[in-house]
């Protein structure tokens, strides 16, 4: 397999903790466009490689996933590392994991979520990707456990794809990957980031939280609302981005995040534009509140929880969480309003304004006419002298590494 290019699509955070992973846009001989991905995958006997993941994916029909074009580890004895063999962990420092160097290439090129083009884009690609996770954790039986913004992309044709399967975990391994909490800190579950890492298991209700969050997270950054900017930077940097502790291995938060799915924040502060979009953005936080308010005292929860047992509505609430048909049916709800979801699109005035917190690259820009293999060759060699690289601000320096 030859590739040509290629122009720097995702560069993750340079922080010491990292996998160094980048994604470049690439195109092979025959002039088709191609998503490479180089990252430094984690050598462990309980962790596969993300090859053989997409592999047992396709095997059982997993809907939404790209398809891989070649995957493997880079040859030569200095594309694995060898600073665990040396050094001696202390307990003050992280947990020193051997790497090899990797590359994988899928079929399949998209756009990120963040870059919808009107929110029936975005309700379609999340959905989709949705049927995909609902497809790994029935059929495959694999759990995700990275569900974000930056994991569910956007083809040409406006179907959505679910990728990044790397640190899913098999349904019948007991024994854990890895010590800390997996996923992105800004859209992990409420539950999650309220335990210290190691506390708490990964479970399905969790991955089905983190969808609710990056529809909230997209929506407030780029969707229909009455919120000013700097109410939105407020938001984002507390419920969202927000954690404490002595050091990132040990960090806590969430708090922002339960409280504001208790209190309604979507429906009661977010203004949003009034729409399917809003109905279902409306139900979905009815749902994942409940996991909250069993815990909670009487005066703070009405009705859901009396004398300190929750109540029928709420435990009705509560086994939504344990399935994702129900999620599914309600996205297809919200789908067949199309021409309302299509009238809503995007926010154009909140994309300048929000710089730090956005790619460079909008969604129109990204579906620029079909171009000819010579054009596409010449200009994957070319980006490589512009030294521009677009990056995804998924984590923030200060985020802790998860």
């Amino acid at each position: 397999h030859h590739f040509f290019g290629g122009k720097v699509a995702f560069k993750g955070v340079g922080v010491p903790a990292s996998r160094a992973t980048r994604g470049f846009l690439v195109v092979d001989s025959q002039g088709n466009r191609r998503y490479l991905k180089d990252t430094w995958r984690i050598l462990s006997d309980t962790i596969q490689k993300e090859g053989d993941v997409y592999a047992l994916l396709k095997e059982h029909n997993v809907p939404h996933v790209p398809d891989v074009v070649v995957s493997g580890n880079a040859v030569g004895d200095w594309q694995r590392t060898k600073t665990h063999e040396y050094v001696t962990p202390t307990s003050q420092d992280a947990v020193l994991r051997n790497h090899q160097h990797y590359f994988i290439v899928f079929a399949q090129v998209g756009i990120p979520l963040k870059d919808f083009k009107n929110s029936f884009e975005l309700v379609q690609a999340t959905s989709h990707a949705i049927e995909a996770h609902k497809g790994a954790y029935e059929q495959a039986k694999i759990l995700h456990r990275d569900i974000s913004v930056g994991n569910i992309l956007i083809t040409d044709e406006g179907d959505g794809l679910l990728i990044d399967w790397e640190f899913s975990k098999p349904l019948d391994s007991s024994k854990a990957r890895l010590t800390e909490r997996t996923g992105t800190w800004q859209f992990m579950s409420g539950n999650l980031l309220s335990h210290e890492p190691g506390e708490a298991n990964h479970v399905l209700a969790d991955d089905l939280e983190s969808f609710y969050h990056v529809l909230c997270w997209v929506t407030l950054m780029h969707g229909r609302h009455g919120l000013t900017v700097k109410a939105v930077e407020t938001q984002i940097a507390r419920a969202y981005d927000a954690w404490h502790g002595l050091n990132e291995s040990d960090a806590v938060g969430g708090e922002k995040k339960i409280l504001d799915l208790v209190q309604r924040y979507m429906r009661t502060q977010a203004k949003l534009a009034r729409g399917p979009l809003r109905s279902l953005i409306y139900e979905l936080e009815s749902v994942f509140r409940v996991r909250y308010l069993i815990n909670k005292p009487p005066q703070d929860s009405e009705d859901e929880v009396s004398d300190g047992e929750p109540s029928e509505k709420t435990l009705a609430q509560l086994k939504k969480l344990d399935d994702t048909e129900w999620i599914c049916q309600r996205f297809s709800e919200a789908l067949r309003e199309k021409d309302q979801l299509i009238q809503q699109e995007r926010d154009p005035e909140r994309d300048p304004k929000l710089p730090n917190l956005r790619g460079e690259k909008s969604a129109a820009n990204a579906r620029k006419r079909k171009k000819t293999t010579s054009e596409l060759q010449e200009e994957a060699l070319g980006e490589e002298e512009e030294k521009e690289e677009e990056e995804r601000p998924l984590r923030k320096p200060r985020t802790p590494k998860s």
